[in-house]
């Protein structure tokens, strides 16, 4: 039987995503799915964008990925990490987001697998 490992809420903090990373190798884990929140609130959003595309077999949509590329100017609406996270995603990666999958779950919009 295979072993999967499961990530999520890596929020551009790369070091801790190449720990984690380092780690499941290091227990020759093979399959890696992620739950989402690749993205916001540290500072290397679309590195982390990069690295789960290359790495996961699955990665499903977070509500971070979701919300961060709707985002508008109006600095009323958010704070300044979203827009700093929003601004480092290039356009490729930012359609990323937008091919992960979603589902509806008791009447919510979720990411399913």
């Amino acid at each position: 039987m295979d072993q999967i490992a499961v990530i999520s809420d890596i929020h551009g903090n790369i070091p801790a995503l190449q720990a984690t990373l380092h780690d499941i190798q290091r227990r020759k884990i093979g399959r890696i799915f992620c739950l989402g929140d690749l993205v916001g609130k540290g500072p290397h959003s679309d590195e982390a964008v990069d690295i789960c595309r290359e790495v996961c077999e699955i990665t499903i949509r977070g509500n971070w990925d979701d919300f961060i590329h709707k985002i508008t100017d109006n600095p009323n609406d958010i704070e300044g990490a979203i827009r700093q996270a929003e601004a480092a995603l290039m356009p490729e990666l930012d359609a990323y987001a937008d091919e992960l999958r979603t589902a509806r779950y008791r009447g919510a919009q979720v990411p399913a697998v």
